[in-house]
């Protein structure tokens, strides 16, 4: 049987995501019907891992293959006029190792031998297509805020500690829309707990919706133009946007011996594009706005900032206790 070498940092990513979805040492051997010291020494990398057995742990780990960086060994590898002949063989078939050829083999390993399994979370899903609406905007908006597409998944990133109620709202747009079941990865570590669809007609789907695959501020992320044309579901994707990565604070001033602290909303971004738009839709509902620098858009008087929720509003209800903490009306 083949056996797959992965990177050190492949590994970590591998057994982080494994704990993470609950699984230790002796859970892992029970299911793969091994010793925990040979999953132990799998995680160290000091014994290669069968190709079937690591298909079964990406699975149950949740995570994008391509994200792991494999070599494929044939089974006779560990002798060395084999591994010459193997490594010989393989150049020839996948190309040499460590090139992008070769590293998009190794990711494609498991979704080409699992997606025409019945049940199996690289099977294509059935995805509904929504019509065009504010609801939609609105997700597009989260997406474009703290969401991200690969070729395989789509998810949100939120804050572990403060999004939890909004996680709901958001998993619940999810199900509403495309009558799908996302799923939830709480990462502690990291701070934050991602909620995922894993389906590549998800992806295909939101691809064509207008939000760009992969690095979203090379792939000119900015408000979709079906959104762009409505004022309607222009507000509604700027709530999104907001409501996943804005942030209302109070900025203190110290003048001798005065205090003075001032409500400000601002949003971050590197896409030009995206702060462009922004700054249009909050000019077109009336809202006073300043951009002040190449990555922010800020709301700075408390007339606008109330004029921005009393119109455009916030699904998130951290945003909205804060901004009732500050003197707004909820």
């Amino acid at each position: 049987m083949k056996r797959a070498k992965l990177s050190k940092d492949s590994l970590k990513i591998l057994f982080d995501a494994l704990e993470e979805n609950g699984h230790n040492m002796n859970t892992l051997a029970t299911l793969l019907g091994f010793h925990p010291r040979t999953v132990r020494d799998w995680s160290s990398g000091r014994f290669t891992i069968p190709i079937d057995t690591l298909d079964i742990l990406v699975g149950v780990a949740n995570i994008n293959p391509e994200s792991l960086i494999i070599q494929i060994l044939p089974a006779w590898w560990q002798t060395s006029r084999a591994g010459k002949i193997g490594g010989s063989a393989y150049f020839a078939k996948y190309g040499a190792l460590g090139t992008v050829d070769s590293r998009s083999f190794a990711g494609y390993t498991s979704y080409n031998r699992r997606k025409s399994i019945e049940g199996d979370i690289f099977q294509k899903k059935e995805i509904i297509k929504p019509d065009e609406s504010c609801e939609l905007a609105e997700f597009i908006g989260i997406m474009i805020g703290d969401g991200h597409v690969n070729e395989y998944q789509a998810s949100v990133a939120l804050d572990i500690k403060t999004d939890i109620e909004y996680c709901k709202f958001v998993a619940d747009t999810i199900r509403n829309l495309f009558r799908i079941e996302p799923t939830f990865q709480r990462r502690p570590k990291n701070g934050c707990i991602n909620i995922v669809v894993s389906s590549v007609k998800f992806t295909d789907l939101l691809v064509a919706l207008g939000l760009p695959r992969g690095d979203k501020i090379k792939g000119g992320l900015d408000v979709p133009d079906w959104i762009s044309d409505n004022l309607d579901y222009s507000i509604a994707c700027l709530r999104g946007i907001f409501d996943t990565d804005g942030s209302i604070f109070q900025e203190i001033h110290r003048v001798k011996d005065k205090i003075y602290a001032y409500p400000r909303m601002t949003f971050t971004s590197y896409s030009e594009p995206l702060r462009e738009s922004i700054y249009r839709i909050l000019s077109e509902v009336e809202v006073s706005v300043k951009m002040r620098s190449d990555r922010n858009v800020n709301i700075e008087r408390f007339t606008d900032i109330d004029k921005y929720f009393r119109i455009i509003g916030s699904s998130n209800p951290k945003h909205i206790r804060r901004f009732v903490a500050f003197g707004g009306v909820g």
